[in-house]
């Protein structure tokens, strides 16, 4: 589970390292009654803060500190998530990958297998799965993509 303040790596290519989450817009909130904590799981989106990029990304340019607020969609937890067939899933370090307003990845190169629950918050066309880092497979054009299928084929 992530909460508020939940220091994160970045699993993409656009030049950010590590971020901290300063909101959960979509996750799970706490039973009624008690106090509500608002945290995420696998898939969910957040609201993030750029702490440590490389040094000629948009990020660390001087006096542009409006970039390095961003939203991410969180591929991986230190917390288990349960699949439906009953086993668990777990990784070493919670991890997310930086999306735009539309919803689409802004790296073209995601370094992460990502769960199962993941794909719904990222694009299909930049999980391929695999042992190795994920790439993009091409942009998508009125509902094709660059080689001329249909996204839904």
């Amino acid at each position: 589970m992530i909460q508020l303040q939940t220091v994160v790596d970045v699993a993409d290519n656009t030049g950010a390292k590590q971020a901290m989450v300063i909101r959960v817009l979509r996750g799970s909130t706490g039973r009624w009654g008690k106090p509500t904590r608002r945290v995420a799981g696998v898939g969910d989106l957040v609201i993030l803060a750029v702490k440590k990029a490389l040094a000629n990304s948009d990020f660390m340019k001087p006096g542009n500190k409006k970039a390095r607020v961003v939203k991410g969609v969180v591929v991986r937890t230190k917390h288990p998530t349960r699949r439906p067939d009953g086993s668990y899933v777990r990784f070493d370090r919670n991890a997310v990958v930086l999306v735009d307003d539309k919803g689409e990845p802004k790296g073209t190169h995601l370094r992460c297998g990502g769960p199962r629950a993941a794909r719904a918050g990222v694009h299909e066309d930049y999980l391929a799965g695999g042992r190795g880092g994920v790439r993009a497979r091409g942009r998508r054009e009125n509902g094709r993509n660059s080689n001329g299928l249909s996204h839904t084929a």
